[in-house]
């Protein structure tokens, strides 16, 4: 496994930690700050199909919010949209 941190130049802080074939298993945004969102990724074993994502965020009040969602025949990106709207905070679907 891998781990780095990337800083855009407007100062938005990610941290991607990535498995040992060089695929995404988390990607947070703002990490260690109220504001962090963090999508983990379970993939199918031996492989990059992605199996399952949860999203781990705030809601708009502040309350931790943890849903999780099978890809199954539906988009990777679709499921992770849906996810992130759960916590009241729309964010573009990654590319992972």
């Amino acid at each position: 496994m891998a781990q780095t941190d990337l800083v855009s130049p407007d100062g938005l802080h990610r941290r991607v930690i990535l498995n040992a074939d060089g695929y995404v298993l988390s990607d947070a945004t703002a990490p260690g700050r109220p504001e962090e969102s963090v999508t983990l990724y379970e993939r199918v074993p031996g492989g990059n199909v992605i199996a399952r994502i949860t999203v781990e965020c705030r809601s708009v009040v502040g309350t931790p919010v943890s849903v999780t969602a099978p890809v199954g025949q539906e988009p990777h990106e679709a499921v992770e949209a849906r996810l992130h709207n759960q916590c009241g905070k729309p964010e573009a679907a990654s590319n992972r």
